[in-house]
């Protein structure tokens, strides 16, 4: 799963280096791409984080709800990170603007 979200996501983008972090209760995996981009994964291979801190989130990747609030009400500004756990989205833009949003794509809150 792990690979295959980073070709379809970052195709032409080489892998720097992946780990597994092991905690106490649970195992995830780290891939850091070549141009910086930091991707985290669940231990079934879900993406949990990825962090384009100089580029932008594939739009691939931020569900439709949410990338249709984010054109609508901040057109022009890149979104370069964005969370998920089992309750909301996180997202950072461009403009170190930060957001909450439900699962279902609804706003929450600005950070």
């Amino acid at each position: 799963n792990v690979q295959e979200f980073v070709k379809k996501h970052f195709p032409n983008i080489e892998v720097s280096y992946a780990k597994q972090d092991n905690d106490l209760f649970e195992r995830d995996y780290t891939v850091v791409l070549t141009n910086g981009n930091k991707i985290e994964f669940t231990s079934k291979g879900e993406w949990k984080e990825v962090d384009c801190e100089h580029h932008q989130v594939p739009e691939g990747i931020i569900p439709n709800a949410i990338r249709k609030y984010l054109n609508e009400n901040q057109k022009g500004h890149r979104v370069i990170e964005i969370k998920k756990d089992f309750r909301h989205y996180d997202v950072k833009l461009s403009n170190k603007l930060e957001m909450e949003f439900g699962l279902d794509g609804k706003l929450l809150r600005y950070d």
